[in-house]
């Protein structure tokens, strides 16, 4: 269980005890368009909005650098176990949830589709 799970059943139980049926919609950017993503895959039929998205927290500079240079972390297993992948990928996630959300995934530069938009791409089609 992540805290992502928690989250999703507040927002159910908002919605139904307030009997909000209609679309439901997530926005996010960076960090938050990766969890806009999940949690739409995560409400049937609910959207997303992702500006810049990461899609893989193993891909995120940041993390490989805090992991390898401040904790001695070499193994990407030791610290992504495979049973938890759904957790760091958005496109584990819509296969752990079998549902690809309605999205819109928003970029800044051109040189982001090879980076970002491919591996939805392949993966999805």
């Amino acid at each position: 269980c992540d805290a992502l799970d928690g989250l999703i059943r507040i927002i159910q139980k908002i919605r139904t005890v307030n009997g909000m049926n209609g679309k439901l919609l997530f926005y996010g950017s960076s960090m938050g368009g990766f969890t806009a993503l999940r949690a739409a895959s995560c409400i049937e039929g609910a959207f997303a909005i992702a500006e810049v998205p990461q899609l893989d927290l193993r891909k995120f500079k940041p993390s490989r650098l805090l992991l390898g240079n401040i904790f001695n972390i070499k193994s990407e297993e030791d610290v992504y176990p495979s049973n938890i992948v759904h957790r760091i990928n958005v496109i584990d996630m819509f296969v752990e949830k079998q549902n690809v959300p309605r999205c819109y995934i928003v970029q800044k530069e051109s040189a982001a589709f090879e980076r970002a938009f491919a591996p939805i791409l392949i993966s999805v089609v």
